[in-house]
């Protein structure tokens, strides 16, 4: 195995695998591993926003432009002790949108 190492670099391996996989460099971001480890992380996510003590009821809204056409609000229940960052990281993870 190390002699293996020896003779293939790592840009090597990058450019290999996709094709030993029958994948073009394209599509080897939509691999649907991706999407499960997301799925995983939501679910972690929503656990955790699954606050009932100590919790403050927050709404976030933005549009785009004067005319608030537009809109979109998110409600979320919180810890009180959270910034508003973290309510920006938790709103990123829910909806992909929000980035």
């Amino acid at each position: 195995m190390d002699s293996v190492k020896g003779n293939i670099s790592l840009l090597n391996a990058y450019y290999a695998l996709p094709i030993l996989s029958h994948k073009s460099l394209l599509n080897v971001s939509s691999i649907p591993c991706r999407r499960a480890l997301e799925t995983v992380e939501e679910g972690a996510l929503h656990k955790a926003l699954d606050v009932v003590e100590n919790a403050i009821s927050v709404q976030y809204s933005i549009w785009i432009g004067d005319k608030k056409v537009l809109a979109r609000v998110q409600h979320l229940k919180m810890h009180q002790n959270h910034t508003m960052y973290d309510i920006l990281e938790n709103l990123e993870r829910i909806d992909y949108r929000q980035k």
